[in-house]
């Protein structure tokens, strides 16, 4: 009986899957990204007046800053539970 070693070359079918997996997320993120900028910029350029433009602009960048504000804060309050769990294994 002869085993298979760790190190054995994947097969083209999961070289494949593997890259396909790899650009996956970072690809559906740049096409969301252009279509929904477009979209912004199409609608504000539909809407009557340029107040209306504006406003629904701002709202469109305040909810993109809040989404990032949101992110900050996830981000440190981890940073801070991870320096935490350092601190009570006698790491800092």
């Amino acid at each position: 009986m002869i085993d298979t070693p760790d190190n054995a070359p994947k097969s083209k079918l999961e070289a494949i899957k593997s890259l396909i997996g790899d650009l996956a997320r970072p690809v559906s993120i740049i096409v969301t990204s252009l279509s929904a900028s477009w979209a912004t910029v199409v609608i504000a350029y539909k809407v009557d007046g340029f107040e209306s433009a504006a406003l629904f602009i701002a709202a469109v960048y305040a909810g993109l800053g809040a989404l990032y504000w949101g992110k900050a804060w996830e981000m440190a309050k981890a940073g801070s539970a991870s320096v935490e769990i350092e601190k009570a294994r006698g790491g800092l």
